[in-house]
């Protein structure tokens, strides 16, 4: 969870902020969906239809059905233990699906 909420991840929205060469914000797209938008911590773990499977499992419906903002800044911010852990978990797994799917190192 630290890595998404520190920006310390391979996201395209970091990545191509402050690789060698850099890459204009518009072109930081999802590169794993069809749905054309940033590839943010938002899109990663509310919208992106490659980690739905992830996301059913572990986030509440509630948060990922009709996604916003708001949504996704009180689904970091709960204070519900399991509510944290299921996020950890989906975030791990997420993140380990990303990296076999775009063979990131």
């Amino acid at each position: 969870m630290s890595k998404l909420r520190l920006s310390s991840n391979k996201l395209k929205i970091i990545t191509g902020r402050y690789a060698a060469n850099r890459v204009k914000r518009e072109q930081r797209i999802c590169t794993l969906c069809v749905l054309r938008e940033f590839e943010n911590d938002f899109h990663f773990v509310m919208k992106c239809p490659a980690y739905s499977a992830i996301r059913c499992k572990y986030i509440s419906h509630y948060f990922y059905r009709r996604p916003r903002f708001f949504k996704y800044v009180s689904l970091l911010q709960s204070s519900h233990f399991g509510t944290l852990n299921n996020l950890g978990k989906y975030i791990y797994f997420a993140f380990a699906l990303r990296k076999q799917l775009t063979n990131d190192n």
